[in-house]
């Protein structure tokens, strides 16, 4: 196997490995294998997985797709997987150690990209420790492919800096983003925390759940417009193949103005400080208040079609009904009941009204959508059922949000245990699991569903 000169193995060795105090351990991702089972694949063929229990490995494969397709959207890149070259993750054993950690292998086998996970004892590998590895060797492939297609340069190395590995996995989940602004709010608020030059400087991290984790993905977060408006991230990862520098002076050019050093953190700290203020938003929301907007979007279709005996149409419904002559009334009617409810509200949930607004707008009057119906693939019924799923997709984050400010605000109110060797601060809330937060949501809609029947 023709290895790529890379760090892969020797940089995330370093960040993956136990979990400290910084946070409440969670529930067992994985379990341990006992028997062989046959491999898994998962759906799109670019996933293997063997030495797993099977449950686990059907499990994985998804979760693997899930969190894929998440970094595609995010990078708005697909990865590029030739035929023959899925990750290969096999779990193993290794009773000579009582840890879960995580090993990479990569390289080219004629002219294929091979790259493999092993996991070693999955019972001890944590949902967060499998996602920055996993990432990272995603990222990987995003870099290798410009390096096979000739970014390379004579001696050079590639290789990624932890801090941005690390930090593009840390926000894929709004879990780990909600954890991070937080944990980073209450440090920011005592004066503590890193300057966004030491962030930068995170080329290795120490292991486990550190502190610094949660800045690197608020880092990311803070740089990717950059990314985008001033390099692509095409272009970013063609330079990181070609070994290209990815000191603090590259990742500072990319903000406008090329800012030194003490401006470039003094913008960062205006940046946290706007992060503050929607933590803020987000505390002035109830579920009350999302139940209000629920109940309009539930009531839309009242009264129509005028005459209707039968069901109340979907707003599904209404897409196919959009030559109807009174669809236009209704998107009126309904639009002006949203721009009443926005009054007043705060600001994430005005956002995710208009969502709503924009869709019933398109119905009422596609002629203010200028040529979008007329040149997308498939005409209006594409585009406007677009539009309804990316407005309920921003009302159902939304509603998770608010879900997790509550359990965060539960955790942090409970009594924090003392010992002789803690810190005066807090710990970090206990990360909501995704089945909680199902359970917090199906709270929400029967509530929503008890007041609709009084």
């Amino acid at each position: 196997m023709k290895r790529i000169p890379s760090r892969l193995v020797l940089v995330l060795a370093l960040a993956l490995g136990a979990v400290p105090d910084f946070a409440m351990a969670t529930e067992p991702f994985l379990g341990q294998p006992r028997d062989a089972a046959p491999p898994v694949t998962s759906s799109s063929q670019r996933f293997v997985f063997r030495g797993l229990r099977r449950e686990d490995a059907l499990k994985l494969s998804t979760w693997a797709e899930r969190m894929a397709s998440r970094l595609e959207s995010d990078v708005g890149l697909r990865l590029p997987f030739g035929r023959s070259e899925m990750i290969r993750v096999n779990g193993v054993l290794n009773p000579a150690s009582e840890r879960g950690q995580l090993l990479f292998s990569q390289g080219f086998v004629d002219g294929l990209l091979q790259q493999g996970i092993t996991v070693e004892n999955p019972g001890q590998v944590e949902e967060e420790q499998f996602l920055e590895g996993f990432v990272a060797v995603l990222l990987y492939r995003y870099v290798l492919a410009e390096y096979r297609a000739g970014a390379r340069r004579s001696g050079a190395e590639v290789a990624i800096p932890d801090w941005f590995l690390v930090g593009m996995a840390q926000r894929l989940t709004p879990e780990l983003r909600e954890r991070n602004l937080r944990f980073v709010s209450e440090a920011w608020k005592q004066g503590d925390g890193f300057s966004a030059a030491e962030i930068l400087g995170f080329e290795s991290l120490p292991q486990g759940r550190v502190a610094q984790k949660a800045y690197c993905g608020l880092l990311v977060d803070w740089l990717k417009p950059s990314i985008e408006n001033r390099l692509g991230w095409r272009a970013l990862f063609r330079h990181m193949a070609s070994g290209g520098d990815q000191g603090p002076s590259f990742w500072r050019g990319l903000l406008p103005g090329d800012p030194e050093q003490r401006e470039f953190s003094k913008q960062w700290d205006l940046w946290l400080a706007g992060q503050m203020e929607s933590i803020r938003d987000l505390g002035t929301l109830s579920f009350d208040d999302l139940i209000a907007l629920r109940q309009i979007l539930l009531r839309t279709t009242a009264g129509y079609p005028p005459g209707h005996r039968g069901p109340p149409l979907a707003l599904e419904d209404l897409v196919s009904l959009r030559d109807e002559p009174w669809i236009r009334t209704l998107a009126l009617d309904v639009m002006a009941d949203l721009s009443r409810f926005g009054v007043g509200r705060a600001p994430a949930l005005r956002e995710a009204a208009q969502g709503f607004v924009d869709f019933f707008q398109a119905l009422a009057d596609p002629s203010t959508f200028g040529p979008t119906f007329r040149l997308t693939a498939g005409g209006p019924e594409v585009v406007l059922r677009r539009m309804l799923k990316e407005a309920r997709d921003d009302l159902e984050q939304l509603e998770k949000d608010v879900a997790l400010r509550s359990h965060y605000m539960n955790q942090m109110q409970r009594p924090t245990p003392t010992r002789p060797d803690a810190r005066d601060a807090r710990p970090m809330p206990e990360p909501a699991s995704e089945r909680g937060l199902d359970e917090l949501r199906r709270r929400y809609l029967d509530a929503l569903e008890q007041q609709l029947e009084r």
